[in-house]
């Protein structure tokens, strides 16, 4: 009878630390970009620095994330600007913000970014205007940079785009090479993607804020702000920094810094 008690409260011991175990591995839902150029050097600085083991889901595309969230699957995530404003009107408490990322040390380490309506640098459309019954591509409709704010900049100069182009084009991974190709006449594109020898400006959208990390569940306030605290002082030259232009560190803002996405979601 002592050896079944024995044995029985070793297996609720084992269970419950089992359990501790699998509570310590936090699943974190980034794009596929995101989670194979940017954060495995970072997240074995976090699980090195302070024993927070943060797994990395690759996720495919926003609409994917999206389920991941509302199904509980993941516990933090990195959101697009456009993605975080839609997901808190709809969870509300239930997402929660944590840190906004920041570009490299190429892009000045700015904390936002801009939409840019391109054609090629050889062509005769210098202007929103000279698009008048031409095909524009663009990325994706939850794309900031790649549709809403372009869509919003050019209603505010007084054309419908719905009218004004004659076609709208998804092209989700080869907006620019449609570009050069000549199957499009312009581009909704980050001013991240900009080749000055290549393309030229014909609009730009007011800045954009960059994308934030977010809290869904799993992870207590003790460990947020030990979280928080490393990625902030993590120095700039550090080596999870330094491959490309995109990523250069956190800032800590807060809901408000995403007030102007709102505005054109409105």
């Amino acid at each position: 009878m002592n050896k079944f008690k024995l044995v029985l409260v070793f297996l609720v011991v084992f269970t419950a630390y089992g359990s501790l175990l699998a509570e310590e591995r936090i699943l974190f839902g980034a794009s596929t970009r995101w989670a194979k150029d940017y954060y495995p050097l970072l997240f074995e600085k976090v699980k090195k620095e302070i024993g927070l083991d943060l797994s990395l889901v690759k996720i495919e595309d926003y609409d994917e994330l999206d389920r991941q969230i509302k199904r509980g699957k993941i516990n933090i995530a990195h959101l697009s600007p456009i993605e975080y404003v839609r997901l808190k009107n709809e969870l509300g408490n239930q997402i929660q913000y944590f840190l906004t990322v920041c570009r490299g040390k190429e892009m000045n380490y700015e904390s936002s970014y801009r939409g840019l309506v391109v054609s090629k640098i050889s062509s005769e459309y210098k202007n929103i205007d000279d698009l008048k019954s031409k095909i524009v591509g663009y990325k994706s409709k939850s794309s900031g940079s790649g549709y809403i704010y372009p869509i919003a900049m050019i209603k505010l100069a007084g054309f419908n785009p719905e009218t004004h182009f004659s076609k709208l084009v998804k092209l989700e991974d080869g907006v620019l090479q449609a570009l050069d190709a000549g199957s499009i006449q312009a581009a909704f594109i980050s001013n991240s993607m900009f080749n000055p020898q290549k393309h030229q400006i014909i609009g730009q959208t007011d800045p954009i804020p960059l994308g934030p990390w977010i809290i869904i569940k799993g992870i207590d306030e003790v460990t947020q702000t030990k979280l928080k605290k490393m990625l902030m002082g993590i120095p700039k030259d550090d080596p999870v920094f330094i491959k490309g232009p995109d990523f250069g560190g956190f800032i800590d803002a807060n809901d408000a810094f995403y007030d102007s996405i709102r505005k054109y979601e409105k």
